[in-house]
């Protein structure tokens, strides 16, 4: 019986959300698996209902206080939850305190990195905590492509694209409306997404005069300022739904044509993948792991990043020939059943946990190293400095 604990806060309502339940659902395939997820207390109903799900989809779930005011005692609660569990293995996905965690959990556990995202400060969390890590999982094969120039080249590295189960069927003729409907779901931000980018696509469509209705789903901190940029300059066919349950999401993308996204990079994006398991075309700005999605021509399109005058007429292209819109959605669905199936997904993952379960325990957190980034006073950076030239850590 393999052990897995993991951990995932419900004040998520993103991509570590996501990727943590849809590993509890392919884990449930094998029965030789349980696992243990940590999550912390709930502060409203939204939490709630994402303690419930995380609840039902694993063999045991541990809620956390918020009131601990040092992350490092929060940490040690963490630690004896997972040592009491019998854990062989631990993920802790996002977050300062979760990480910390890794320099107090015996060696004998295994712990897991899993690259959500190609943001430089998980790499940094990796090169940081090397000694304490046996394994790291990335989600995309681009990622995993680039694993030895930005991870140490001693850790085991594997790469294991998630998966999304296809729920829908393709676009028919008889779906297909007298306007384009167009969708974006997810976070909206400035920093990642550049969400802004969704108004400039909107506008290049009003100048072609494309018959259209943009759906944009999700929030995050750009959404005050693409409401504000729509009043103030009067763009049309927009419409704002916020965030909605996990249904009502698939309905709407049930019944929309075309999908965006403006990320300059992900992780694994899941809002492409459920885009093209119901059939809706993804016509999107190009970054590395897109194309582990996306076979441009084929099941979407891959366009520069930044011009939205080609993603607005690829759009035209398509409302002006149905037929081909219909072939790509058909195409999507196709590529999804293929390439990101659940059991292929727990196959991979408990193959993963075969292989460093077979390694030797890596060695104790050394006892005067600092255990957690950032440094929080003068004298923890003066002892983690010295350390590395002593040739320590």
């Amino acid at each position: 019986m393999k052990k897995l604990a993991i951990y995932c806060d419900c004040d998520s309502d993103s991509g570590m959300l996501t990727y943590t339940l849809m590993l509890l659902q392919a884990l449930k395939m094998n029965s030789d698996i349980q696992v243990l997820v940590i999550s912390s207390e709930a502060r409203n109903e939204k939490e709630e209902s994402r303690l419930g799900k995380l609840k039902s989809a694993s063999s045991e779930l541990v809620v956390l206080s918020r009131n601990y005011t040092k992350s490092i005692d929060a940490a040690r609660k963490m630690c004896e939850a997972i040592v009491a569990f019998g854990a062989n293995f631990y993920i802790p996905n996002y977050r300062y305190m979760p990480h910390l965690v890794l320099s107090l959990l015996p060696r004998t556990i295994k712990n897991i990195i899993v690259v959500h995202s190609d943001d430089d400060s998980i790499y940094s969390c990796i090169r940081f905590y090397k000694s304490a890590i046996d394994g790291v999982i990335f989600p995309s094969r681009s990622s995993f492509a680039k694993a030895d120039s930005v991870i140490p080249s001693s850790l085991e590295k594997f790469c294991v694209p998630h998966y999304f189960s296809a729920l829908g069927e393709p676009l028919t003729s008889s779906t297909l409306g007298n306007k384009i409907k167009i969708v974006y779901h997810g976070r909206l931000s400035h920093e990642v997404k550049k969400s802004l980018e969704l108004l400039n696509i909107a506008k290049h469509l009003n100048n072609l005069k494309v018959p259209f209705l943009l759906r944009i789903i999700g929030s995050g901190n750009a959404l005050d300022s693409i409401k504000k940029i729509i009043s103030e300059e009067s763009i049309s066919n927009v419409e704002i739904t916020g965030q909605v349950s996990r249904d009502e999401l698939y309905d709407l993308l049930k019944d929309s044509d075309i999908a965006l996204c403006t990320s300059i990079y992900e992780g694994f994006c899941y809002s492409v993948a459920e885009s093209l398991s119901l059939g809706v075309v993804p016509v999107v700005y190009e970054n590395d792991v897109l194309h582990d999605l996306i076979e441009n021509g084929k099941n979407g399109y891959l366009l520069p990043w930044g011009r939205a005058d080609l993603v607005a007429q690829k759009i035209q292209e398509l409302y002006n020939n149905p037929q081909t819109l219909l072939e790509m959605s058909n195409a999507g669905v196709e590529s999804v059943q293929s390439l990101l199936s659940a059991k292929r997904y727990a196959d991979q993952m408990v193959c993963f946990f075969d292989l460093i379960e077979q390694s030797p325990p890596g060695k104790p957190w050394p006892l005067f190293r600092p255990r957690g980034l950032p440094y929080d006073t003068v004298f923890s950076r003066v002892v983690a400095k010295l350390g590395r030239k002593l040739n320590l850590w």
